[in-house]
């Protein structure tokens, strides 16, 4: 039906192997998949955020016939896929990378959180200021926020 359908297209699937980042999830809308559940042929794309070559092959293995993989998260040279082209081939997979921001990109981001009613602010911790930085790295550390926010400041 035309309403299964409208459903189905805005479902986000959110991957990951840790379950207290995946708590999260629910209060942005997407719907928290352990990797090790991921299901097979269920995704139409596939983001890459991690910057892990090891989690490619199940991303792959999540993709419907023509799919989508965008890759945000791999810019290191640690990043051999260990994929082969016929998955690439037989999945009819589109590939794509992206890699650097243009001054746009920063205005559509901040026009978008003005909009936005997501608890964004659960997700970064208050800032700590650059000369005690190494207090970043231990927040960073208890994995209690998704980033640690620095400030040029203090």
């Amino acid at each position: 039906s035309s309403a299964a359908s409208d459903v189905y297209k805005r479902q986000v699937l959110v991957v990951d192997t840790d379950e207290e980042r995946l708590e999260r999830v629910a209060e942005f809308g997407g719907e928290a998949v352990l990797s090790a559940d991921v299901r097979a042929k269920s995704a139409d794309l596939v983001i890459e955020a991690a910057g892990v070559p090891s989690v490619v092959r199940d991303g792959l293995r999540m993709l419907r016939p023509g799919g989508h993989y965008h890759f945000v998260g791999m810019v290191h040279p640690e990043s051999e896929l260990g994929i082969t082209g016929e998955a690439i081939v037989r999945g009819c997979v589109v590939m794509r990378g992206f890699h650097n921001y243009a001054p746009r990109h920063l205005e559509r981001a901040v026009a978008f959180l003005e909009r936005s009613e997501l608890p964004w602010g659960r997700l970064v911790s208050p800032p700590v200021p650059l000369g005690r930085l190494e207090e970043g790295f231990a927040l960073s550390a208890t994995r209690r926020w998704a980033r640690v926010a620095v400030s040029m400041q203090g």
